[in-house]
């Protein structure tokens, strides 16, 4: 049998829905991938141009540094 992973990064919550309603109906193992530092609402408001999800969203070379996952795949 194969093993099914779903692994998510959501910061605001909305995927991490969708993501736990898919490993469900795929029988598949669930897993958070969490940055570092973690996103305060002020870094989410996307209608500010200086916010930390506006700047990451603009520059497509800067992704947050994400905690170690502990799994064995």
């Amino acid at each position: 049998m194969k093993k099914r992973l779903v692994a998510y990064f959501s910061a605001g919550g909305t995927t991490k829905k969708v993501a736990e309603m898919i490993a469900n109906c795929a029988n598949a193992d669930l897993i958070e991938i969490t940055p570092k530092t973690p996103y305060t609402e002020r870094d989410l408001n996307w209608m500010d141009k200086k916010s930390r999800s506006s700047i990451e969203m603009s520059d497509k070379t800067y992704r947050p540094e994400l905690l170690d996952i502990d799994i064995d795949m």
